[in-house]
């Protein structure tokens, strides 16, 4: 009796019972039963969010096909005419080569064109064509569905606080 008083019991989690989510998989396959401590990291929350956020976006692009990276490319060049590469990667976060991928991409399908800047020819600026407009304007709907979404379970303040902190994250400096 007084061994049972000092050992811990331990039981097994629930199991639910499987449910087909959005993306085909079954519930039962999203948390472990025991995190140990793994739940306080912020970065795991932010990399789950990114999965689930990137695959479902992916896939409701799928029509237009168009990735994410590139549907925010279009957006960006549609926004600010003449810009250049690198002000993509900067803004993006990544290498010019990365992004480079993405522009070869929209340029050979017709939707982004470049251009020499007049002022230094050795910068070439970056434009949307009239198809990449139209293109753009269909993934423009397809993002607004999918940020009423992503946004449905948060209160107005919880979302501007989360977007206010997901842009001070952003600010961080690489090492």
């Amino acid at each position: 009796m007084a061994m049972e008083l000092l050992t811990p019991k331990t039981r097994a989690a629930p199991r639910k019972q499987p449910r087909q989510d959005d993306d085909g998989l079954d519930d039962i396959r999203l948390m472990p039963p025991h995190l140990d401590g793994l739940d306080d990291i912020l970065g795991l929350h932010v990399a789950r969010v990114h999965a689930l956020v990137t695959f479902r976006l992916e896939r409701d692009l799928a029509p237009v096909r168009l990735t994410p990276k590139e549907v925010s490319t279009l957006w960006l060049v549609n926004a600010n005419p003449g810009i250049p590469q690198v002000a993509l990667a900067r803004f993006f976060g990544i290498e010019r080569s990365s992004v480079n991928v993405v522009i070869k991409s929209l340029i050979e399908r017709g939707l982004i064109f470049q251009q020499q800047d007049s002022a230094d020819r050795r910068v070439y600026g970056l434009y949307i064509s009239d198809d990449g407009q139209l293109l753009l304007a269909e993934a423009k709907q397809i993002v607004a569905e999918h940020e009423r979404w992503l946004c449905e379970p948060l209160s107005a303040a919880k979302l501007s606080e989360l977007q206010s902190s997901l842009e001070a994250l952003a600010r961080l400096k690489r090492a």
